[in-house]
């Protein structure tokens, strides 16, 4: 009879970063404002006995560099400039708050369990050396760290983890536009190991999702906080909601530029997209350009924003969300009252519902109400939050092509050949928690979501009473404009029960309570 080896809890899309919020309306500029939950969970696995061995698995997005200013009102996509991304963890672990979560790692580590992390979308500074030197050296002269054990280990260049039979990694790697070439960071960092900084640059460009947040979403995001927390959202509807704001539409022309100079290769499978720039052969400027997102476009050519969608779409709805496109101008939001089911639909109607926050007087409000109210039944049926159901088909597509399916595997074991596939395969990175069965390959995909906030549209503005609808509506803009609108807390992890014969026993899709503070 087989028994549990390890217990490996896997979390992910954490955000500890930006600045906090100082009450009365005031958000702060921060994703995640728990940080004294984490650093909870984390002090309970600490005090978990060693047998079963215990691993914390941080599955990528743990710092978030890209909420941290550069200088007032400033954000960079990539801190490459030397010791300047030192600089940017030493101001975040230094915050009390913050470094309430680096202390608990340090006993964590101190109780002789292991801590793995990931590099994600948002934390790639933490694959340069000296950041992770900073890192390690914040453990080790926490207040709680009093003994030499430190098990502590890092997976960088996109390498995924295994544990038995289950794959973990942050799944960006399946996003075109969030997409980290490692190949060319790690060359980066192989020229800085020796100062040879004149050669840097044009070697490694930051992802353009990056540049999205750091140049576009952030400084909209001083006036509206919630702008990274509303859901449901996709890369197109957020390319199209940047659009509202004229200055932002020119910014989005230059990121279709930008874009487009991505090397993507359709041909290529799920599970090893083609999304990599060139170190050698090919035009010169092949790549992402490092000008800013804003600085070249025209606001009145919508062709560019229109070759951005079909570039960041799935190839199946590239058609529907330039159909959507073409159907919204600056002054003209006509979105059907009939029910809406194509994506490029929900696109321009959940647009219409931001085109509302964007006005400043009641009068304006209120000539909106009566198209708002037919754009916002296009999220009846919306599947986002459903733990059952992935509704991001590219990571469902890598997550079957990992697994493989069940006659490949019998193959393998028949033959006495290696491994083919995993019977779980863990993702994070889209935010959203999700568990569910891949028949075909028989594996389960799971998502281990985020412990940042999420914002959902109100239930009561798909409501058939239209009085109960818009005054919903009324309700919801005004406490975004108020700074008062309600955000859900869900803090989500994956625990990954690992067997003496090198099988997953089970992983198990949990929420942590800080109250109770129980952790299985």
């Amino acid at each position: 009879m087989s028994t549990i080896i390890r217990k490996v809890y896997v979390i992910s899309d954490l955000h500890l970063g930006g600045r906090f919020g100082d009450g009365a309306g005031d958000r702060g500029f921060r994703m995640m404002d728990r940080p004294d939950a984490l650093a909870s969970f984390i002090e309970v696995l600490a005090e978990k006995q060693t047998a079963p061995a215990v691993e914390l698995v941080i599955n990528g997005d743990f710092v978030d560099f890209l909420a941290e200013e550069v200088s007032k009102d400033k954000w960079k996509p990539f801190r490459d400039e030397p010791g300047e991304a030192v600089d940017a963890f030493s101001r975040l672990a230094s915050r009390k708050e913050d470094g309430e979560v680096f202390d608990a790692l340090a006993r964590f580590l101190d109780a002789g369990h292991r801590l793995t992390v990931l590099i994600g979308n948002h934390d790639i500074e933490l694959t340069w050396p000296e950041v992770r030197a900073a890192f390690e050296r914040r453990l080790r002269e926490s207040h709680k760290k009093t003994n030499r054990a430190f098990d502590l280990r890092w997976l960088l260049d996109g390498e995924a983890l295994i544990v038995g039979d289950a794959l973990i990694e942050h799944g960006n790697r399946y996003d075109p536009a969030n997409f980290v070439d490692h190949e060319r960071l790690r060359h980066l960092r192989e020229l800085r190991s020796r100062r040879l900084y004149g050669r840097e640059r044009g070697i490694f460009h930051p992802p353009v999702g990056s540049r999205l947040v750091a140049e576009v979403m952030n400084p909209v995001k001083k006036d509206y906080p919630f702008i990274d927390l509303l859901k449901p959202e996709s890369e197109p509807l957020f390319a199209l909601l940047l659009a509202l704001d004229p200055s932002q539409r020119k910014r989005l022309g230059a990121l279709a530029g930008v874009l487009s100079k991505i090397p993507l290769m359709p041909a290529d499978t799920a599970s090893d997209p083609g999304y990599r720039q060139r170190i050698s052969g090919g035009d010169a400027d092949r790549g992402i350009s490092r000008s800013d997102i804003g600085s070249t476009a025209s606001s009145a050519d919508d062709r560019a924003l229109s070759a951005l969608l079909s570039r960041i779409a799935p190839p199946e709805q590239a058609v529907e969300l330039q159909e959507g496109l073409a159907r919204i101008s600056d002054d003209v939001w006509e979105v059907s009252r009939n029910e809406i089911a194509s994506l490029a639909d929900r696109a321009a109607a959940v647009l219409s519902l931001f085109r509302l926050v964007g006005q400043n007087t009641d009068g304006e409000m209120k000539k909106r109400l009566p198209l708002l109210r037919g754009a916002v039944r296009a999220l009846r049926g919306d599947q986002t939050f459903d733990d059952g159901v992935e509704t991001g088909a590219r990571y469902l597509r890598a997550a079957r092509e990992l697994a493989a399916k069940k006659e490949e595997k019998a193959r393998a074991r028949a033959a006495g050949s290696a491994p083919v596939g995993f019977r779980f395969v863990i993702f994070g990175h889209t935010h959203h928690r999700k568990k569910l069965d891949l028949a075909e390959q028989g594996a389960t995909y799971v998502n281990t979501g985020t412990w940042a906030r999420l914002m959902k549209f109100p239930h009561r503005l798909l409501c058939n009473d239209d009085a109960v609808a818009v005054s919903a509506l009324v309700d919801f803009v005004q406490s975004i404009k108020d700074g008062t609108y309600e955000t859900d807390f869900v803090p989500s992890f994956a625990r990954v029960d690992l067997r003496d014969d090198r099988h997953a026993d089970a992983v198990e899709l949990e929420t942590y309570d800080p109250a109770s503070r129980k952790v299985g």
